[in-house]
């Protein structure tokens, strides 16, 4: 039974991420600071399905083509993106784990 409710988790966690992904996507088309759209989605589309690794290896082989200020802004950029998640994953945490404190 645990397992079932952690696989459905699991599994909103990730169509949230998705959703979310959804909605910067529209905001920076409507903003015009996505210059290649069709990529971007067609790159978060080819996501689902796949593993966390994926995502990070697709980041990683794509720095070969930044040059250094632009490999340091991404990283700037995700440092931010990195304490959000790390937030929303311990709150996820301390919401799985409460209701088995209680037992």
């Amino acid at each position: 039974m645990e397992k079932n409710e952690k696989n459905v988790l699991e599994r909103n966690l990730e169509q949230k991420r998705f959703k979310n992904a959804a909605e910067v996507i529209k905001g920076s088309k409507e903003s015009d600071s996505l210059t290649n759209v069709e990529l971007v989605e067609n790159l978060v589309e080819s996501y689902k399905g796949k593993t966390v690794q994926t995502p990070i290896e697709v980041i990683v082989i794509s720095a070969i083509f930044l040059n250094a200020r632009e490999l340091m802004g991404v990283i700037e950029a995700l440092k931010s993106t990195l304490y959000a998640k790390m937030v929303e994953e311990l709150k996820e945490r301390q919401i799985r784990e409460k209701p088995q404190q209680e037992m």
